[in-house]
Parts: structure tokens; sequence; C-alpha cells
């Protein structure tokens, strides 16, 4: 997809939830969407790669508050298909979230057995797990707590990769 300013996508967000869905009103709370939309619009100018512009936009989800309604990344599925047959890497663990927001590793990606099965994960990187976490359900869909981190666990690789970048190994 070409580069392009994020204004193009707002409207069209815009538009949908106003004119198109059904009944958006349901879980989308409109004054707060226009709110969210005009903060996202003023840091919009540059032309942005899809990746960056889905990583704003998806600040979004959350204030949708919807399962089904969302906004993705187009192609992700693809993108890391192609990713991988690149030699990339991913992050190495299918993760849960054990008592609240503590981040467990359950076995390798893939579902492969690890020595790591029910360690909690306290950094990556050096930056702190709940960090992490807290960024991460900031693009999450859904329309409780519960089901975004659900979500958030069984597509961390997905968010991880397409926020903090893709581990060199």
């Amino acid at each position: 997809l070409p580069d392009y300013p994020l204004q193009e996508d707002l409207a069209v967000i815009l538009d949908v939830v106003k004119n198109k869905h059904p009944s958006a009103s349901h879980s989308v709370d409109p004054r707060k969407l226009e709110r969210e939309i005009a903060q996202l619009d003023k840091l919009s100018g540059a032309a942005l790669s899809t990746e960056a512009r889905w990583r704003q936009l998806a600040t979004l989800n959350p204030v949708l508050a919807d399962g089904h309604f969302f906004i993705g990344l187009p192609g992700w599925r693809d993108a890391t298909s192609q990713f991988l047959a690149d030699g990339g890497k991913l992050f190495p663990f299918e993760v849960e979230f054990a008592s609240g927001d503590r981040l467990t590793a359950i076995s390798e990606l893939g579902g492969g057995s690890s020595s790591y099965s029910g360690f909690e994960i306290r950094a990556i990187n050096g930056v702190p797990t709940r960090k992490v976490v807290a960024e991460l359900l900031k693009l999450v869909h859904g329309d409780t707590h519960v089901f975004r981190t659900a979500l958030l666990a069984r597509r961390w690789w997905h968010y991880y990769r397409f926020v903090y970048g893709a581990p060199k190994s």
C-alpha cells in the first residue's frame, strides 16, 4: 500500500461509524471517538507507512470497543508469512496472562514444549513487561478487558513485532 497521511483513513473511519455501521452506538461513544480522531488528526501530516498508520489508527480500537468492528493491519498474515520466509524471527513463546496482567510463557511459538513454560516474563529486551503489555493493549480491539487480553495473548507475536520490532534471533 502507498504511504499517505492519516487524514484519509480518519475520514473513512468516521464515515463508517456515522453513516454505514448499522448500530455503532451500541459500543462506540460517538463524542469520544470524535475527540480521539481529532487528537490523531493533530498528529498527522507526513505520509506514513502502512505499519506506522496502523499503529496510530489502532489506538481507536479500545474506543470502538467491539470484537468484530476494528482497525486491523491489512495483509498482516501474508506479511508475516513473507517475513518468516525471508528469515525473520518472531517473539519465541506462546503466552498467557496469569493472575491479571502477568505475562507467562506457556510454550514455544507454535506450541512446542519449552523449558520456560509456566515462567513469568518480567522484561523483554530490558523493557518491563507491564509497560509492553500496557502499550500493546492500547491497540487491541474488543469490548472488555478480558477479551482484549485474551486476544493479545493469542496474537502476542503479531502485536509485539509491529510495535517493538522483530528479534534478531
